[in-house]
């Protein structure tokens, strides 16, 4: 596996939180954008991602037409009135393919005020 493409929220080596469609690199320098082979295959074996490279065939595999309803809503893509299952994979490849989400900087935690909450 050489890549992965995410399909929930990971976090890249560095720390930082990259979301649903950005794509990972696998290897284990520990660049940003990239992730370490156990870790991708722990992502890929929930299915919060899928192995790029299987991604070229057919990402989609025999999946069903509720089944890409759900992958696009997952994603947040909004089909609108499409219903034929080629139209749905064409619209979700699109959205992913447009996306411009990147990885973002680890969240700081707030400074400590020193006051104890009740």
């Amino acid at each position: 596996m050489k890549d992965i493409l995410l399909h929930g929220a990971a976090v890249d080596a560095t720390g930082k939180f990259c979301d649903a469609g950005r794509k990972l690199s696998v290897n284990d320098t520990g660049d940003e954008n990239t992730i370490d082979a156990k870790r991708a295959a722990e992502l890929v074996n929930s299915g919060r991602a899928v192995d790029a490279s299987a991604e070229a065939a057919d990402e989609f595999g025999d999946a069903t037409v509720a089944d890409l309803r759900e992958i696009a809503e997952d994603e947040k893509i909004d089909l609108g009135a499409i219903t034929r299952k080629d139209d749905i994979k064409a619209a979700i490849r699109e959205a992913r393919q447009q996306a411009t989400v990147s990885c973002q900087e680890p969240l700081t935690p707030p400074e400590p005020t020193g006051e104890a909450q009740a």
